[in-house]
């Protein structure tokens, strides 16, 4: 807390109840219900992104006015616990609908932070939800893949990747701080995901040339 005594909260709907989680049955939410500014940051865990290329970070985020009076978000990062925070994104006009935004992370180190810092000016809040650090997976060389995955979010062990592309699939799955946890390619349409941790992973596709990229949500 900068200022004020709100802090961000685990919520299932914002102030006014229009917003609800853009995925599972929960979200970060931030409102103090005052006009004061009343500020503070919502930090993540220490990061080690050194051996990642072109580390990137993507959130979702809403903050809805309130008779005009609209809440502000900012976006952070520091290269260690001691050091200087530099901000690297600022969102102050209203967003009622989720909104997703993709962020370069500069001047990757072994113990990077990210912050959110909300400040209140009496709007329906601010919320965040799918919060997700990963190397950059460029596609800008292939084609865009279509293509659909379900379930997604996955309650079970097995996911249906379905494309009218014919042809064997190059599939890729990494964790949100970059990590390659699934190299492998299919024939069919069923993927095993069963051995999958509960969480956000990026898919990343392959049939012949063409690619897409694609968030997975582990349950």
């Amino acid at each position: 807390i900068y200022s004020g005594t709100a802090e961000w909260q685990t919520i299932n709907g914002n102030v006014s109840g229009n917003v609800t989680p853009l995925s599972g049955s929960q979200m970060a939410g931030f409102a103090s219900n005052n006009t004061n500014g009343d500020t503070a940051s919502i930090i993540s865990p220490t990061l080690d992104l050194t051996g990642i290329d072109d580390p990137q970070l993507t959130f979702n985020y809403t903050q809805e006015q309130w008779l005009g009076d609209q809440d502000e978000l900012r976006v952070f990062y520091r290269t260690s616990i001691d050091g200087d925070w530099v901000q690297i994104g600022e969102y102050v006009e209203e967003v009622t609908s989720w909104t997703e935004v993709t962020l370069a992370l500069p001047n990757p180190s072994a113990d990077y932070y990210i912050g959110f810092q909300a400040s209140s000016f009496y709007g329906y809040g601010v919320t965040l939800d799918d919060v997700c650090v990963q190397a950059a997976l460029s596609t800008t060389e292939n084609q865009q893949l279509e293509m659909m995955i379900y379930p997604n979010p996955v309650g079970g062990d097995f996911i249906t990747i379905q494309s009218p592309i014919e042809g064997s699939k190059e599939i890729q799955v990494y964790t949100v701080t970059g990590k390659k946890v699934l190299d492998t390619t299919i024939n069919g349409n069923t993927l095993d995901v069963s051995s999958f941790n509960s969480g956000f992973y990026m898919l990343k596709v392959t049939i012949d040339g063409q690619s897409k990229i694609s968030k997975l949500v582990i349950r």
